[in-house]
């Protein structure tokens, strides 16, 4: 199993300003709703779209590309052209610490 990875602090995000971290293999967004933080693939699984460049509106986020949505907690595709999940990742909060799991390399 991967391990937890210090990837920000929770200054470094706030509602509608996602924080951008890159893995080996992977780029990930973490996003804030309220005091919760949920991190996804920044990638639109219908057209590899980077999702932080989009719009959030609570917990989901639009991709800018083609207008597909997707749940920040769960990833799923929440309407057309994309039907796919986005993956999501465990994170979690110490003091002001952000730590994702470091990404599965699925290559």
């Amino acid at each position: 199993m991967s391990e937890f990875v210090k990837v920000g602090t929770i200054h470094d995000v706030a509602p509608g300003r996602p924080l951008i971290h890159d893995f080996d293999y992977d780029t990930v967004a973490i996003f804030q709703v309220g005091d919760e933080y949920f991190c996804i693939e920044d990638l639109c699984t219908h057209e590899e779209y980077p999702l932080s460049e989009g719009q959030q509106e609570d917990c989901r986020v639009e991709c800018p590309l083609h207008g597909s949505w997707f749940n920040l907690r769960s990833g799923e595709a929440l309407n057309l052209p994309a039907v796919k999940a986005v993956r999501t990742f465990e994170i979690k909060v110490e003091g002001e610490d952000l730590y994702v799991r470091e990404p599965e390399n699925v290559w």
